[in-house]
């Protein structure tokens, strides 16, 4: 008997060992797995200042996060986050599904990088495409029955960005990009980490790209339009040049006449 309370003991103390240990590296285990997770969906290092989660109030705040950007580029970030608010359900924590309420990111900073006919977003929703594909190989040949993490988020916003665009042509200007918002994501079953990573990323990504390709058209169309206007007031001097060399010095009437044609 008193064998079997000492193992008794010992199990109990483990656990609350183990949990105490849990609870007091919850931060550094959850900031671990962003990265982890982040680097490898988009195959490109993904960093964390710090992550601060606060189980009793039900929120979790994410500092510092950056994401580098892709091979080929110059510039060192294609996004930085100061500040990422998540909204925790508390309950769900204990069941198979953890639910996040809502995940905020108010303020963050994207570099757009145009090189040659493409640019850095570009590149990175090619690197989560390819993520995908692996995911799904993955599964596909994992055998195993152990549970695994699932998560669902009710709301994902990322608001009030400022973008930059650095051409290699045009130089940098301001892109406006709207605020961006998912719902449900993950459903009622929930995600893997990665899945849901690449569930918001690729949205996102695809609209942040659209509205920075939108803006290259703008500049190219804005360029071409500048060319063609120098070009034609080029041509109408040649040609009011040429007319007044035709016509000589006596007939100063219908040169003014045709010049005031061409200038229209």
């Amino acid at each position: 008997m008193k064998i079997l309370l000492g193992l008794l003991i010992v199990i109990v103390i483990g656990v609350l060992g183990a949990g105490f240990y849990i609870a007091n590296n919850m931060n550094g285990l959850v900031k671990d797995a962003v990265e982890e997770v982040g680097s490898q969906v988009l195959k490109t290092p993904v960093r964390l200042k710090a992550v601060n989660i606060q189980l009793l109030q039900g929120r979790a705040e994410i500092s510092g996060l950056t994401i580098a950007n892709p091979s080929g580029f110059d510039q060192l970030n294609v996004f930085q986050m100061d500040k990422i608010a998540v909204e925790l359900d508390l309950v769900s924590l204990m069941d198979s599904v953890v639910n996040l309420k809502e995940i905020s990111i108010d303020g963050a900073s994207v570099i757009a990088e145009q090189k040659g006919l493409g640019t850095n977003l570009q590149a990175l929703m090619k690197n989560l495409q390819g993520s995908s594909d692996d995911t799904s190989d993955t599964v596909a040949a994992d055998d195993s029955s152990s549970p695994e993490l699932l998560i669902k988020v009710g709301l994902f916003q990322f608001i009030n960005s400022s973008t930059s665009l650095v051409s290699e042509k045009w130089g940098q200007s301001e892109v406006s990009i709207p605020d961006i918002k998912l719902t449900q994501l993950g459903g009622e079953q929930g995600l893997p980490p990665q899945q849901l990573a690449e569930a918001i990323l690729k949205p996102l990504m695809k609209q942040l790209s659209s509205a920075v390709e939108e803006h290259l058209k703008g500049l190219f169309e804005g360029k071409l339009k500048e060319k063609l206007e120098e070009k034609e007031d080029e041509l109408k001097k040649k040609l009011s040049n040429k007319i007044a060399d035709e016509l000589g010095d006596d007939s100063d009437d219908r040169i003014n006449s045709l010049k005031s044609l061409l200038s229209r």
